[in-house]
């Protein structure tokens, strides 16, 4: 192989393991923070947005120039974080030879790329935030979607997405099947640690199934009963303030809080775990 483009494979190699490590780092401090605003939600009756959105905004009103800082670097996160999904769909990085076509194509090629344009999205909305665009504060979704034929019928459709998506998060859950992700070495290397981080997983992806299954319920319903239903300007919010309106769904709420902050910290530490274009 010639030496400069073996060079140039290393290079673009590091750089996107970094992308994806620094990617994941990101995305666990994102989640993380998303567990933090259920649990004040939940704990102390407090009505908080606890969208992704609504982190970046809280991270936005930090005073002394900490909020511009830290959001500036969350929207670098998400940057990276949508290139390494976006090269993962590219690619089909992660595909077996005995997978079926549909599988490949579903876990392998459009999850990635669905996921790389919803973390772009987020980087739009740090943007918007840091610039202070109006339309970073003005979003009537999923509400206004309710009025027509045509918005009611892609609100069925998302509500069927997140269905989909609950069983993504399902599987992971029950199986651990994630693990042939992981560096075996690290694993090995930390011990108990490294099975401590196994679990946290799965119940990481456990609590993203109930958060996406309660914001499945919340589309289905604006199709259902849109006189009913109520909107703040964020799906994720409104779909777990339903939740606090009875002392189980407080418990509930609280465990769905815990649960995502425990996937925040399995996603933080992929940044180390995780094996990145085979090393």
């Amino acid at each position: 192989m010639n030496p400069v483009r073996e060079d140039s494979a290393t290079t673009a190699g590091g750089l996107l393991r970094f992308a994806g490590a620094a990617g994941f780092f990101a995305k666990g401090f994102l989640y993380t923070f998303v567990g933090v605003l259920i649990l004040v939600t939940s704990l102390l009756s407090s009505s908080e947005d606890e969208s992704p959105q609504g982190v970046f905004k809280k991270i936005q009103a930090l005073s002394a120039g900490w909020g511009t800082a830290i959001l500036s670097l969350l929207f670098v996160g998400m940057i990276l974080y949508a290139i390494w999904r976006l090269f993962e769909a590219a690619t089909g990085l992660g595909a077996n030879a005995d997978d079926g076509k549909l599988k490949r194509f579903f876990s392998h090629r459009l999850s990635p790329f669905i996921s790389g344009c919803v973390y772009l999205s987020y980087a739009a909305f740090c943007i918007r935030l840091l610039f202070g665009l109006r339309s970073a504060n003005n979003v009537c979704f999923p509400s206004c979607w309710r009025d027509t034929a045509w918005g009611t019928v892609l609100l069925a459709l998302l509500g069927l997405a997140f269905l989909v998506a609950v069983v993504t998060q399902l599987v992971p859950a029950v199986t651990g099947n994630f693990r042939k992700d992981m560096r075996a070495d690290c694993m090995m290397r930390w011990g108990r640690l490294g099975k401590s981080f196994l679990v946290l997983g799965r119940i990481g992806f456990l609590g993203r199934a109930a958060l996406f299954a309660a914001v499945s319920a919340l589309f289905w319903a604006y199709v259902f009963w849109p006189h009913k239903a109520k909107s703040n300007g964020s799906a994720i919010s409104e779909s777990l303030d339903q939740l606090t309106a009875t002392k189980g769904g407080r418990v509930i709420l609280t465990l769905i809080g815990l649960m995502v902050g425990c996937y925040g910290a399995f996603a933080a530490l992929n940044s180390y775990f995780k094996r990145f274009l085979g090393n």
